[in-house]
């Protein structure tokens, strides 16, 4: 009988992105995006859907995504990428940014312009993507589909988790627009320094942890959501939507489209601002920038 030989592929060390987070992929949101460079937890149980936003840096996905029927989308178009084979893992790349995938069975990897399968395909003893044969050169990856793949909806109430490590990092959840009563939830778990979050969540709430509320911290967000006191959080958004965030006497630098301020309890007042605005437990919009 005729023995199936497989070309091994050139073998590297998987890249340590240092300091970088670690995203914990829940299963009650749509899809998770993430920016900055980190590692990326899936979980066998369900499907995991993450979008890797442009910045620049290295991106690792754990084992858990060669179980297969995941879906990975990169920004940008397929002419604008990459792909070889590292031992076990597919390795995209452009300028500044490169992802390692792990390859096993079929997992969805999605751009702007096309998708395709990536797996190891057991009729021909290589790994693939599409119709593409692998190997440790680069090659620009074809598309074996245009649009989305598409799957039915799986939703459950596990949340994400998102431990900054102290690296700048941007995350967004997308939710159902038609499913408003699930909490869909992130937790973002600081340092004792200085964290750079972007975020924006809709659909969904994004919950910073008390380590925020030590001050020295920025937070991106966008500008038109309403604020206001819930307990010991200021919630930018309004019911099971939007952004929760802890404040203290130290303060927090708040970024938006239009300006900056500063997130502080005021110990001579005994008032909750951001900027020169009292913030009250009745939802407001920002007036502070005009």
């Amino acid at each position: 009988m005729p023995r199936l030989i497989i070309n091994e592929p050139q073998v590297e060390p998987l890249p340590e992105p240092g300091h970088g987070f670690d995203l914990y992929v829940g299963n009650s949101f749509d899809e998770i995006q993430i920016g900055g460079a980190g590692r990326i937890h899936g979980n066998r149980e369900w499907r995991n859907e993450v979008t890797v936003l442009g910045a620049p840096g290295t991106i690792t996905f754990d084992a858990s995504f060669n179980a297969g029927n995941d879906v990975i989308a990169l920004s940008g178009t397929m002419q604008e990428w990459t792909i070889r084979v590292s031992g076990s893992n597919a390795v995209f790349e452009r300028p500044g940014r490169d992802v390692w995938i792990p390859m096993g069975q079929l997992t969805w990897v999605e751009f702007q312009n096309g998708f395709g399968a990536l797996q190891f395909d057991q009729a021909k003893g290589a790994f693939t993507f599409g119709g593409q044969v692998l190997g440790a050169d680069a090659v620009v990856p074809v598309s074996s589909g245009t649009g989305d793949p598409v799957f039915d909806p799986a939703f459950g109430d596990a949340p994400t988790y998102l431990y900054t490590n102290g690296s700048p990092v941007t995350v967004f959840g997308i939710g159902d627009a038609n499913s408003f009563d699930m909490a869909r939830v992130i937790h973002v778990v600081g340092t004792d320094g200085p964290d750079h979050v972007v975020t924006g969540t809709t659909r969904g709430l994004t919950f910073f942890d008390a380590s925020f509320n030590r001050g020295g911290d920025t937070i991106e967000l966008p500008s038109n959501l309403p604020v206001s006191l819930s307990g010991s959080l200021v919630h930018f958004g309004l019911g099971l939507n939007g952004v929760l965030i802890p404040f203290g006497p130290n303060g927090l630098e708040l970024e938006f489209a239009n300006g900056d301020a500063t997130l502080i309890y005021d110990t001579a007042s005994g008032h909750v601002l951001i900027g020169d605005q009292v913030i009250t437990v009745d939802p407001a919009p920002l007036h502070i920038f005009g």
